[in-house]
């Protein structure tokens, strides 16, 4: 017996990678904050960047709606599926690190040792940009204790919910406030996220569980979501992106430097609010848009290859399209800069879909 598809999950998936393939080697120019001022351009283009936030939120919330959901956990195969994620890890680290160290030069200053450091043990080499690996390690330390987290979803126990609170109030209010009182000169001194010592996470994992638990939720209630009317969800959305940009502008202007709202916000309420609102739409409106065949088939193909696209469109971006950027495109725009994430994720999709058809290949996409 087949298992059932969740389309809306894939399409969930596909704008999570498009907005990561947006923000990173970006074409939307200028976005930056600037202490002697900005321009209208610069904070249009701000503005929608904080969009791009709710990439990861998303990753880690389809995840727990899949495996919160299982009727039944199979411990052997979850361990091979961590063992297996792992090793994929080391391998792309690998092709990272020798393809762009020769695309760069690095690697004829690097000696054997230094280049088994960075592939194994999350080394530095000069000239090689490794920072979008972070994600993966992130995903397996949840993946290792999500048995015990299924184990009280499963059974409804009233401990993780406290749970998800402690996790909500400690990483994303007290963030939230903290940021605000920087503001405040009389209370610029005040230090609330002292709370977060009694955090056994670190911030950025402390918020990616929280999304992984509220995934599993919102899709084992998602009918009672769907009676919420999508204008609702709509202007929820647009709430947190201007709550989000506000944030940006105040954080920026009491640092005295840019403020990034795509990393920095995936634990803010802002982007916590637009993930929310883009989960339920997603939902809502999965059954019209499937209802065309060839989108349907896309949102699928690249539903299935979300982690090779990830692995892939680095490679990518450092060795052809800041190459394609530098010498070729000098128009800056959001729009052209969607196209771009679009046509990247899509070519990088149907790539990953013949290079399954070779098992070894396969196994590490």
């Amino acid at each position: 017996m087949s298992k059932k598809r969740w389309e809306y999950l894939d399409i969930l998936k596909t704008i999570a990678i498009i907005c990561v393939c947006s923000y990173h080697f970006s074409w939307a120019g200028d976005s930056s904050f600037h202490v002697e001022g900005m321009s209208i351009t610069i904070l249009n283009n701000r503005f929608w960047a904080g969009m791009w936030s709710i990439c990861m939120p998303l990753f880690f919330m389809v995840n727990g709606a899949l495996l919160l959901n299982k009727k039944e956990l199979d411990y052997k195969r979850h361990l091979y599926k961590i063992v297996s994620i792992g090793i994929a890890f080391l391998i792309w680290r690998g092709i990272t690190i020798i393809i762009l160290g020769m695309s760069s030069g690095a690697l004829k200053t690097s000696g054997i040792i230094e280049v088994i450091n960075a592939i194994i043990f999350g080394g530095k080499i000069t000239g090689i940009d490794t920072a979008h690996f972070w994600f993966v390690p992130l995903l397996v330390s949840i993946y290792i204790i999500y048995p015990f987290i299924y184990e009280l979803y499963a059974k409804k126990n009233k401990w993780l919910y406290f749970f998800m609170a402690f996790l909500l109030v400690s990483c994303f209010l007290f963030g939230d406030i903290s940021s605000v009182l920087k503001n405040i000169s009389a209370c610029e001194s005040i230090n609330v996220m002292y709370i977060f010592e009694f955090n056994p996470f670190k911030k950025l994992n402390c918020g990616m569980l929280f999304y992984f638990i509220l995934g599993g939720w919102l899709h084992r209630e998602r009918e009672r979501f769907n009676q919420v009317p999508a204008v609702k969800m709509v202007a929820i959305f647009f709430v947190g992106q201007i709550v989000l940009f506000i944030q940006w502008f105040l954080v920026s202007k009491s640092s005295g430097s840019n403020w990034d709202n795509v990393f920095n916000g995936y634990t803010t309420t802002a982007t916590l609010l637009m993930s929310i609102s883009v989960y339920v739409l997603v939902y809502k409106c999965s059954g019209k848009i499937m209802k065309c065949e060839k989108l349907s088939t896309c949102f699928e193909i690249v539903g299935n290859n979300t982690l090779g696209i990830y692995y892939i469109h680095w490679i990518i971006g450092y060795t052809f399209l800041v190459y394609l950027r530098e010498n070729y495109i000098a128009y800056s725009g959001i729009v052209l800069n969607y196209i771009k994430a679009i046509i990247l994720t899509l070519g990088i999709a149907f790539l990953c879909k013949m290079f399954k058809k070779v098992q070894i290949i396969g196994k590490i996409l």
